[in-house]
C-alpha cells in the first residue's frame, strides 16, 4: 500500500515524512501528531498540507474542518488523505500545523516512479 507518514513532533517542533511503497498513481497521506504522552492534549490545533506539481496546488486540505476542534487524541493519525499523482512526476508537499501558538512547516519533495506495465 503507498503511504506518505507525515507526523509533527510537538515536543521536537519539527515534521518527520517517510514514504512507503510509493505507487505512481496514488498514495495515502497520513497525518498525525506525537508526544511523550500516550494521550495527547491540543491548544488549539490547526493544520493543512498542499501538494504541488510545478508550483502549482494540485490537492490541499485544512483541518479541522469548521466546527470542530481537536481536542486530544490517542491515535497515531488525526487525519489521512488520498493523493491522486502522476508516474515520473516531481512534487512537493507542504505541511503546516499549528498547535498553542506555535507553527511548524516542512516542504519534502518526491518524484513518484515510473508506471510497469
Amino acid at each position: 500500500m503507498s503511504k506518505i507518514i507525515a507526523k509533527n513532533h510537538l515536543k521536537k517542533q519539527n515534521w518527520e515524512v517517510a514514504f512507503y511503497d510509493l505507487d505512481p498513481t496514488s498514495a495515502d497521506l497520513y497525518i498525525g501528531f506525537t508526544e511523550d504522552a500516550p494521550v495527547i492534549e491540543f491548544r488549539n490545533l490547526r493544520f493543512k498540507y498542499e501538494l504541488r506539481q510545478e508550483g502549482n496546488i494540485k490537492q490541499y486540505g485544512m483541518f479541522p474542518p469548521p466546527n470542530i476542534r481537536y481536542i486530544r487524541t490517542d491515535q497515531e493519525f488525526l487525519e489521512v488523505e488520498h493523493l491522486t499523482l502522476e508516474p515520473e512526476t516531481d512534487y512537493s508537499l507542504s505541511l503546516w500545523a499549528e498547535n498553542n501558538k506555535k507553527s511548524f512547516e516542512t516542504t519534502v519533495e518526491f518524484t513518484t516512479p515510473k508506471l510497469n506495465l
